[in-house]
């Protein structure tokens, strides 16, 4: 038989529950279960909130504050990524067509291109197409292939 504490949860007028310990520590670390939350399992004498149960309070210590902080400002001057001509075709199958300036390339897998016209030219290359990949030697560009 099991002698692990089975836990229950007041939400508004309702509770929640059977939970096993581990489902209320994985809940008090996403921020669902705050040190007010009301908890009760068999052996306590009634609802008691969160974080005065011994079983549960140095969890809330160790919880990340559930403010995220705000965004940084963008650098100054400059895009931060080039202008994409697209355009979408069809309703239920859809693709895109790509329209790409000279000099600039698109990443695609293996397969995306269904088709291609006259004029237009596919390299491969290994790596990323970073400048550091270009200088690689065959063996490494093998092994990170």
């Amino acid at each position: 038989m099991n002698d692990a504490k089975m836990w229950y949860i007041a939400q508004g007028n309702q509770h929640v529950g059977p939970l096993g310990k581990e489902d209320i520590i994985n809940q008090i670390r996403n921020g669902s279960i705050t040190q007010e939350t009301l908890l009760f399992t068999q052996g306590m004498s009634g609802w008691t909130p969160a974080g005065q149960v011994d079983e549960f309070r140095s969890y809330f210590s160790s919880v990340a504050p559930s403010a995220v902080p705000p965004v940084p400002p963008l650098p100054a001057g400059g895009q931060i990524a080039h202008e994409i001509d697209f355009e979408i075709f069809g309703e239920e199958m859809q693709f895109v067509e790509v329209e790409l300036d000279p000099g600039e390339s698109a990443v695609a897998e293996a397969g995306a291109m269904m088709y291609m016209d006259d004029g237009i030219e596919m390299e491969t290359i290994f790596g990323d197409g970073s400048p550091s990949s270009r200088t690689q030697g065959f063996l490494d560009k093998m092994l990170g292939a």
